[in-house]
Parts: structure tokens; sequence; C-alpha cells
């Protein structure tokens, strides 16, 4: 089903903070670079690394459980690794790279949450992916909406600190309206309270009350119920 989404708050372009690249001595090849966040918003950074016939060194994330660091081939065979400046960023450097290497490690909780909103600021120095659990279904990443569907995660391409926020659990608020004697759904995503909500047939208006300041505020719609041209309010303006 085709759907519309309108956030009451404005989109921004998405803009990284470069952050810089601590590494000492021959940095490694990462193929990959991902964070996973579980239900219990608990995060996993993993880094794959190519092949290489010295010594390399890998920055980690901010927030490192040193005690659970874990470096192993692709066949899941330990290979021996030194940690340093584990009191700012930290870096792994591994002794023997064989064919691809795996790093892994939990970070600290790095979330602030104000009621029901959970807010992650976090970066590194090279591209990067952020993989959420199956109960997140959308995010705002530097207050851009993003409903994240079958997908579960997003890229940040050129590296940086990205600010991500989310719900704990997704309040959804559900209205039914109907139009030429066909019924839709209006779906209105909001940690706060939504009251006097009213569709005129005339005018084809819906109207909702938001008692709250400072909420995110999101709105899904049927694109047939929304064909033709149309505008959005805030406080009547």
């Amino acid at each position: 089903m085709n759907k519309i989404i309108i956030t009451s708050l404005m989109v921004l372009a998405l803009a990284v903070i470069p952050i810089a690249d601590a590494q000492f001595g021959e940095p490694a090849y990462q193929k990959l670079t991902q964070l996973v966040i579980d239900e219990s918003e608990n995060i996993q950074a993993k880094h794959v690394i190519g092949f290489s016939d010295k010594p390399v060194t890998v920055n980690l994330f901010e927030g490192v459980i040193v005690d659970s660091i874990t470096v192993t081939n692709e066949e899941g065979k330990e290979l021996e690794f030194g940690i340093s400046g584990m009191s700012d960023y930290g870096s792994v450097t591994i002794f023997s790279p064989q064919k691809n290497t795996i790093i892994k490690y939990n970070l600290e909780n790095m979330f602030r949450q104000l009621d029901n909103l959970l807010t992650l600021n976090i970066g590194y120095s090279k591209p990067f992916s952020i993989i959420f659990s199956e109960k997140t279904e959308l995010i705002f990443l530097n207050d851009q909406i993003i409903e994240l569907l079958d997908k579960k995660g997003i890229s940040v391409n050129s590296g940086g600190y990205v600010n991500v926020e989310y719900y704990s659990k997704t309040p959804k608020h559900i209205e039914e309206v109907i139009w030429k004697e066909n019924k839709f759904d209006v779906e209105i995503i909001t940690d706060s309270d939504v009251e006097k909500f009213n569709f005129d047939q005339k005018s084809k208006n819906i109207s909702f009350q938001i008692n709250e300041k400072n909420k995110f505020v999101t709105v899904t719609i049927e694109k047939e119920f929304l064909d033709g041209p149309h505008s959005i309010l805030l406080n009547d303006r």
C-alpha cells in the first residue's frame, strides 16, 4: 500500500560532524563497520577488516567495554591483539590478520532518554552503518524522519557524528475517516496526547490538537485519500 508520510517539523539536509582519525601504525582496511542495537538498546560494534601481511590498527567507537572485545578470523579462531588509548576512543592492533578478521565489542549505555524518546549521539571517522531492532519502525536522523520499513538500518557514508532519535515504544494513534464512501486510516505517531481529531468532509480538512511543545509529530495518510493539492498548517499558519 502506497503511503505518504508528513512530519510537522522542518526537514533539514543531512549533515554530519567530522571527527578525527586517531590511528597509530598502519590503518586496517575496513570492509564493514557497523553498530547493531538490540531490543533492549544494547549496542554491539563490529569491524570486518581485510587481509594484511603486517600488523594493523583499528580505531574503536567511544564507550567500549574493554572486557567484551573479541578478535577472530572468519572461521572463528581467536587472534592475538593489543589495545591502547582506552581512556579516549581506544584502538586495537592485530598482529597477524588472516583473511577477513572480525572485531566485536559492546558499548556502554550511550542513550539519553526523555520520556519515551531515546537519543543516541555517536560517530566514527570512517563510513559506518547502524542496524536497529525489529521493533524500531522509524527514526529521526539529525531531525530528518526516516521510516525504516524492512531496511532496519542506515548508512553514514562519509563518517562523522550523527544524532539519532527514536521511540522506545512507537506511540501510534489511529483515526478512521470516510471519504466518498471509502474508509481510510490516518496514523499519527507522537509521544503526546492527540485531542480534538476532526475530519471536515466539505473542505477535506483533517485537524487535531497537540498540547505539548517540542514534540515530534508524524502523520501517515494513504495516498488514495491524499491525492490532489494539499497543504499543512501548524498553529493555523
